[in-house]
């Protein structure tokens, strides 16, 4: 899926896709974990964001934290950055799915409320 030039919204859906927002301001949809396995290939972490606020409400979050509360991880594999989702957080041991691969994206780039949105 190509957004091309300008801001744009993309949500692939269920599956694995590929994700190019193109220039602009381009928002990436995350509604549930069956989302998981996309490609983003031009993540700039200036201005794109993904947005996770319907999957972590799916999820039955509320807190402030995704990450010290064990639900999201930013992980670095070689030159990209895998966005990890557990559904369970703390309980039940470490339960992580790639939700999104970032080509060419540190995990120091990615900042929760700048380019990584999880709340309204």
């Amino acid at each position: 899926m190509n957004g091309g030039g300008g801001n744009d919204t993309l949500n692939g859906g269920s599956g694995k896709d590929t994700l190019t927002g193109g220039t602009g301001s381009d928002f990436f949809v995350y509604a549930a974990l069956e989302d998981q396995g996309d490609i983003l290939e031009d993540f700039d972490t200036s201005q794109d964001k993904v947005v996770m606020t319907a999957l972590f409400t799916a999820l039955g979050y509320s807190g402030l934290n995704p990450i010290a509360d064990g639900y999201l991880r930013f992980l670095a594999v070689g030159s990209t950055t895998q966005i990890q989702i557990d559904p369970n957080g703390l309980t039940g041991g470490a339960n992580f799915v790639t939700l999104a691969t970032l080509n060419a994206t540190a995990p120091g780039g990615l900042g929760l409320g700048a380019n990584v949105v999880f709340k309204p």
